[in-house]
């Protein structure tokens, strides 16, 4: 880990002396008026937690504590307290991790892209960053894998209109394309991620017909397949209808069981 130490007590800063990192990852959904709430308390109480800051290139780089800086340069205040660190590059990340780690854990696509950062100024492998940041290998993979995918996906779990379960199913879809088809169909039908999962079961199985179906028809023509026209049944009738036709309750294992199963349940 980089090299890292407090320089001494808090102290004083002006908030004009203060700056952003570059590459700030914050929400930009933040409330004016809590803001503007949290800056008069500040103003009328006093500072409760110093904001962490380091000393480069003659100015001071605000390390944690974006939204107090905001709500003091909001309401006029003139100075802040702050925790002076001196540090590195790869040290100001891990300090910014250790400040910012549960506000991250909030916002999952904004903890993907702090990652990805860390990743490429740590300059190591995810292995290794992964056990310095105490968490499994598969933790920072996942999260990394919301970059890699389509980028209307990245902005569904950053405004919270799907779920991370639900973007991890959709980032296993066999095409870019498929996934973000079903996106729409998970957000206008709130889906979970079982329902998720089914869809794209469903949908290998269908790709696997139309290749092998390609594999068996002459030279160069292709079996015609729409899958923004995807088909399932209905649990209660048993008949075929488009996703688009169909809505979606949300039912316990066992509840579940007893629809499928007993023909009178399903007609209740």
């Amino acid at each position: 880990m980089g090299r890292q130490k407090e320089t001494g007590a808090t102290k004083l800063i002006p908030v004009d002396f203060i700056h952003d990192p570059e590459n700030m990852m914050r929400d930009e959904d933040q409330d004016t008026e809590d803001l503007r709430e949290l800056g008069n308390s500040m103003k009328d109480h006093g500072q409760i937690n110093p904001v962490s800051v380091r000393w480069k290139n003659e100015r001071y780089i605000l390390l944690a504590g974006h939204r107090r800086l905001r709500a003091a340069l909001l309401v006029g205040m003139e100075r802040l307290e702050c925790k002076v660190f001196e540090c590195d590059d790869e040290g100001a990340m891990f300090i910014r991790w250790d400040e910012n780690e549960k506000r991250l854990q909030n916002n999952i696509a904004e903890e993907a892209r702090f990652i990805a950062e860390m990743l490429a100024t740590v300059q190591c492998t995810q292995t290794e960053l992964s056990k310095k940041l105490g968490k499994s290998s598969a933790y920072v993979s996942q999260r990394l894998s919301l970059l890699e995918g389509p980028p209307d996906i990245l902005e569904a779990v950053r405004q919270r209109v799907i779920s991370f379960d639900v973007a991890r199913e959709l980032l296993l879809f066999p095409t870019k394309e498929l996934a973000s088809i079903y996106l729409k169909y998970a957000v206008d039908g709130g889906a979970s991620a079982k329902i998720v999962r089914r869809w794209r079961e469903d949908a290998n199985v269908q790709m696997t017909m139309v290749q092998e179906a390609e594999a068996e028809s002459p030279a160069g023509e292709q079996v015609p397949w729409n899958p923004a026209r995807k088909i399932m049944y209905c649990e209660c009738c048993r008949n075929s209808y488009a996703l688009s036709e169909l809505v979606y309750l949300r039912l316990c294992y066992e509840c579940e069981g007893k629809i499928k199963a007993n023909p009178e349940v399903r007609h209740a």
